[in-house]
C-alpha cells in the first residue's frame, strides 16, 4: 500500500495494488464499497489536467501515472484498491509506483497475450495538437512539445520495461507559474506543492531537473498511461506533437475501435492469454 496527497483534491488517498487471479485487465476498486471501474478508454469521464475514470457509482482521478507504470512494466492485469477520490500524487512521477510494483512482485497468468498491430495509420488532431499511430512491429513513441521560455523538446523511444524505468518513470509533473491562478480557480491542484510538481517560472525551475528534457519525458509518460486504456497490448509507432490527456484518450479510443474491428473479423476463438 502507498498513501499520499491527491494532487487536485488535496485529500489523503491510498492505493493497494494486488495481482489479479484472472485475466481482468486493470480494475480499480474504489471507496469503502470497492466499486469496480475498468481501466479502458470508454470509462474516461474527464481529462482537464488529468485522466479520470468514471463509473455509474464512483470515480477515480489522476490514474495516468499509475497506469503508465503498469503498462511500462508490461503488466496487463491487476486489482487496484483506492481510498480517496484520486490516486496519490507522491513525487509527481511514476517511479514510486514502479518501485511499489517491483517490491510486491508479479505472477504469470497463462501464456503471453498476443500483441496486436493496427492495420493502417490513425490520426487525431485538436488545434495545434496532432497524434498519429502508424503500423509497426514494436511499440515506439516520438513526442514533441514546445513551451514559452523553455523552447522545443523532442524524444523518441522504444518502450520496454528497461527504457520505461530508466528514461520515463522518474520524470515529474510540471506546471507553469503564469497558469497557477487559473488552475486553482478551476478547483484543481489543491494538493500541489513543490514536492510533487516542478514549477516552471520564466524558464527557471523550482527544483533541479532529473533530465535536461524532463518536460517532454513526462508528457511521454502521460501518453503511455493514457494509451494503456486501449485495453490490449499493441504495437505501433506513436508520433505526438503537443500531446495532452484529451487528445491522448481520443487516440486510445480510435486504436481500440480499430483493434476491436480486427478481432471481430477474425475467425475462430479469441485468445485469452495473459
Amino acid at each position: 500500500m502507498v498513501e499520499g496527497v491527491g494532487l487536485h483534491t488535496g485529500e489523503r488517498c491510498a492505493i493497494r495494488i494486488s495481482p489479479a487471479d484472472e485475466r481482468c485487465g486493470i480494475t480499480f476498486l474504489v471507496g469503502a464499497d470497492r466499486t469496480p471501474i475498468q481501466a479502458n478508454a470508454d470509462n474516461v469521464g474527464h481529462w482537464k489536467r488529468q485522466t479520470a475514470l468514471v463509473g455509474e457509482k464512483a470515480s477515480v482521478g489522476m490514474v495516468e501515472h499509475l497506469l503508465a507504470a503498469l503498462a511500462g512494466l508490461g503488466i496487463l492485469h491487476a486489482i487496484i484498491g483506492v481510498t480517496g477520490p484520486e490516486v496519490p500524487a507522491l513525487d509527481g512521477s511514476a517511479l514510486p509506483f514502479v518501485e511499489l510494483i517491483e517490491q510486491a512482485g508479479t505472477k504469470a497468468l497463462g501464456g503471453p497475450m498476443p500483441r496486436m498491430t493496427i492495420p493502417s495509420p490513425i490520426i487525431v488532431e485538436n488545434g495545434e495538437s496532432r497524434l498519429a499511430a502508424h503500423p509497426a512491429d514494436r511499440y515506439a513513441l516520438s513526442v514533441t512539445v514546445q513551451y514559452p521560455d523553455v523552447g522545443e523538446q523532442n524524444l523518441s523511444l522504444e518502450l520496454t520495461p528497461e527504457t520505461f524505468k530508466k528514461e520515463l518513470a522518474p520524470a515529474r509533473t510540471f506546471g507553469f507559474a503564469e497558469e497557477a491562478k487559473e488552475i486553482l480557480a478551476a478547483g484543481l491542484a489543491a494538493g500541489a506543492s513543490l514536492e510533487n510538481v516542478v514549477l516552471v517560472d520564466r524558464g527557471r525551475y523550482s527544483a533541479p531537473l532529473r533530465f535536461p528534457d524532463e518536460l517532454v519525458r513526462h508528457k511521454m509518460l502521460d501518453l503511455v498511461g493514457d494509451l494503456s486504456l486501449v485495453g490490449v497490448p499493441f504495437d505501433a509507432h506513436i508520433e505526438a506533437v503537443r500531446p495532452g490527456h484529451r487528445i491522448n484518450v481520443q487516440l486510445a479510443r480510435s486504436i481500440a475501435s480499430a483493434l476491436s474491428a480486427i478481432s471481430e473479423a477474425s475467425p475462430g476463438p479469441k485468445s485469452q492469454g495473459g
